[in-house]
Order: C-alpha cells, then structure tokens, then sequence
C-alpha cells in the first residue's frame, strides 16, 4: 500500500500511522502463526 498522509481522506498523525502499522504487523503475524499450525494438522 503506498504511503500517504490521509486515511479515508481525513488527514492523520504519525502516531497514529504508528498504531496502524502495529496492528497490521500484529494481524500479519497471527496469520503466520495460524497457517503454520494448520500445516502442522494437515
């Protein structure tokens, strides 16, 4: 996704660019982890 600074138009801080990217590091990991497990089930 390219870098801009609005999010659905409305301007954001970085702090809050900060608290995006944490969640989708966190969401991008638990899918990781997710697909691993069920690989182990398989």
């Amino acid at each position: 996704m390219p870098e801009r600074d609005t999010y659905y138009g409305i301007e954001i801080s970085p702090e809050y660019r900060a608290v995006i990217e944490r969640q989708r590091a966190a969401k991008k990991l638990e899918r990781s982890n997710a697909a691993k497990v069920m690989r182990r089930f398989a």
